[in-house]
């Protein structure tokens, strides 16, 4: 059983520990590996976690949804679950850009300070055009229109900073803080079947494998919570009795994400470049990597495993800029795939038991901007749960943001090459116009 509690320190405590030099070196932790090395596990023994099997609430899932709703339910005093199928830490398919708006609720998780000291701050987004037009929105832009009317999080900055952030970086950071004010963890623990006693009302049995081909164990709880991925294992054990069981809609978009060794030239900016049959970014997460994420065909799909050298040249490299700014990618790692999800969200129809970020289907496909709204769902589910157990905990940085806008308005557009190069000319010749759309897109 591998119930455990952790501490994580991913930055000394006293900022005259942090000198330049180490800073530099240290707050990028590389990979899976240096995620290991920070996340100091401390396990109890199976006959501990055997006789806590009762919990007011179990929370299927531990990424930026799932962690954020314990650490908000745990710190109510609420008993709390938090599982997850993979070993900790781990990576995801993401993007890894995190929301500027995403800072309100790391202050009020508590983690601001780490994040900060693990990120790479955006300065600015560069996209490059089929026919060789480069627009540029730098994010350190004084025009009022974007400057936001708060205080700042870093202190060199106006404006909550667009940053870059491997995905086993955040997660782990988020984890560890619902652990740290209460949640019970474990990991490598799949949910295997769920069943109610006593009627619609009734608890949840929830049963669970223990690492793969491992024993079994049958965690009891009122409130079940499925924050699990878009392949959601909570929301297919639910379908069958109430859940809206509507398909997707067919999309031809198709996700691609891999890690690159950081090119020299890189600046810290997001390079987004179009080309025949998709678009895509790639922006630095670490001194020595970069993340590459595209939207392309099923065809350049098959080529991205097939032969990766003509992939990239089909795709990044066929656009001129693009290939003049990084002219060699050495792939770091496994290439990942994802069907890009359609603007709808899952619903269920149960009074204790919910569907939250991914798992209620809510990244927004142009941007591929998840963390945000899986975030958002995590805290607005843990309000409502609290709100059941008597417990108030409003507060006032939670904006519910509409999620499929920009996709509703910008996918229609780039599937026409006519139209992303005369708005990318557009925006070269109204730079302050374009930025302020940039920010409100992005930000």
């Amino acid at each position: 059983m591998c119930f455990y509690k952790t501490t994580l320190r991913l930055r000394p405590d006293s900022h005259a520990e942090s000198a330049a030099a180490d800073r530099h070196a240290s707050k990028h932790c590389q990979g899976v590996a240096q995620c290991a090395y920070i996340l100091k596990i401390q396990y109890l023994v199976l006959e501990t976690a055997l006789a806590h099997t009762h919990f007011d609430v179990v929370i299927v899932g531990a990424g930026p949804a799932g962690a954020s709703c314990a650490a908000l339910l745990a710190r109510g005093g609420i008993r709390v679950l938090l599982c997850d199928k993979a070993k900790f830490p781990r990576e995801k398919i993401c993007g890894d850009c995190i929301n500027p708006k995403c800072w309100d609720f790391f202050n009020l998780l508590g983690i601001s300070g780490e994040v900060e000291a693990n990120a790479e701050v955006v300065k600015g987004v560069k996209i490059a055009g089929q026919s060789g037009v480069v627009l540029e929105m730098p994010f350190d832009c004084p025009n009022p229109l974007i400057r936001r009317r708060r205080p700042a999080v870093l202190p060199s900055q106006e404006v909550s900073p667009l940053i870059a952030m491997k995905r086993s970086i955040l997660d782990s950071i988020l984890v560890d803080r619902a652990m740290k004010v209460g949640a019970i963890f474990s990991d490598a623990t799949t949910l295997e079947s769920i069943n109610r006693e006593g009627g619609n009302r009734g608890e949840w049995n929830a049963r669970f494998r223990i690492n793969e081909g491992g024993d079994f164990i049958i965690v009891k709880c009122g409130i079940l919570v499925g924050a699990d991925g878009r392949n959601s294992r909570v929301a297919n054990l639910l379908s069958k009795d109430n859940r809206d069981s509507s398909k997707d809609a067919i999309s031809d978009r198709i996700g691609v994400q891999f890690i690159v060794e950081r090119p020299a030239d890189l600046e810290s900016n997001i390079l987004m470049f179009f080309f025949e049959g998709g678009y895509g970014g790639i922006v630095g997460v670490s001194a020595k990597e970069a993340n590459v994420a595209m939207v392309v065909t099923q065809e350049l799909v098959r080529l991205s495993t097939t032969d990766f050298a003509q992939f990239i040249l089909k795709s990044i490299h066929s656009n001129k800029h693009a290939r003049t700014m990084i002219p060699h990618l050495e792939l770091v790692g496994e290439i990942s795939t994802a069907f890009p999800i359609t603007p709808r969200a899952n619903q269920i129809h149960s009074s204790n038991a919910y569907l939250i970020g991914d798992a209620r289907h809510t990244t927004e496909p142009f941007t591929g901007e998840g963390v945000f709204y899986a975030m958002q769902d995590g805290i607005r589910a843990a309000r409502a749960i609290s709100k059941s157990f008597g417990i108030n905990t409003e507060n006032k940085v939670l904006n519910p943001r509409n999620r499929f806008w920009v996709d509703n308005v910008f996918a229609p557009i780039l599937q026409e090459e006519t139209w992303v190069e005369g708005l990318l000319d557009f925006g070269t010749r109204h730079k302050s116009l374009a930025n302020f759309v940039g920010r409100r897109v992005l930000g």
